[in-house]
């Protein structure tokens, strides 16, 4: 700490420096709850599955908890380039659900303020397959032209839901991206991240019952994310 305490960027910058003893969340609760941060920023090991069902993950029961963003740099995001003050590139995924909807305004407040391209992307989820109609006796071709109308309903449905969201008022620097994949979805989110050279993921997290629990689920959406992304995440709790 006496180290970290020594970087240049710490020098103009007014600080405290804490050294605590205990689990992450029982020292990091009282300090919240007394500071009231705006922002938590934590490092993430990126656990494998096998690990993360037996050890969990600190990083992710940390954010399911906190009540203001967190923003979390896992194992492959790239260090920050010291001569680029800001993202050029923010990537905000959405289901458009409450968690997504809290999460908007920080995604749209960060590329006005950082003048970022913001990318809006939205995974269609796959349609379920039911046994009803012409396609449930075996024609192929039915279920291929229904299915195909379904998908273009939905991609319709999701662009009109993404355009939407940017309020008139508005002071983007250039014109978002409107991205609809039918990727599995973190897949499809890491996909989405690199073909658009994102330096910001910006998700929503849905609340859950027991945040340590699902800090040990090893097949989260939230958890293939943290662990792949080649960038910054900004989580922000529904």
């Amino acid at each position: 700490m006496q180290r970290l305490e020594l970087e240049v960027e710490l020098r103009d910058l007014a600080h405290r420096i804490l050294i605590e003893r205990g689990s992450v969340w029982s020292v990091l609760s009282p300090i919240i709850d007394k500071d009231h941060p705006g922002l938590l920023v934590l490092g993430t090991h990126g656990r494998s599955a096998l690990k993360k069902l037996v050890l969990g993950s600190v990083a992710e029961e940390v954010l399911r908890l906190a009540p203001c963003p967190v923003l979390t740099i896992g194992p492959k995001a790239a260090p920050p380039n010291s001569d680029v003050a800001s993202f050029k590139s923010i990537l905000f995924a959405t289901d458009f659900g409450a968690a997504s909807a809290k999460a908007f305004p920080y995604a749209l407040f960060l590329a006005q303020d950082c003048r970022s391209k913001l990318i809006l992307l939205h995974m269609v989820p796959p349609m379920a397959v039911t046994n009803t109609g012409p396609a449930a006796y075996g024609a192929a071709k039915y279920a291929d032209e229904n299915l195909t109308a379904w998908q273009s309903r939905m991609r319709e449905e999701s662009s009109r839901k993404l355009r939407e969201l940017i309020p008139p008022d508005a002071k983007l620097a250039t014109e978002p991206e409107y991205v609809i994949a039918t990727d599995f979805t973190p897949g499809g989110i890491l996909d989405a991240a690199a073909t658009h050279q994102a330096e910001l993921i910006v998700m929503g997290v849905n609340q859950t019952r027991s945040a340590h629990l699902a800090a040990h689920v090893p097949w989260a959406v939230i958890s293939d994310v943290l662990c792949e992304a080649t960038c910054p995440v900004l989580t922000v709790k529904s």
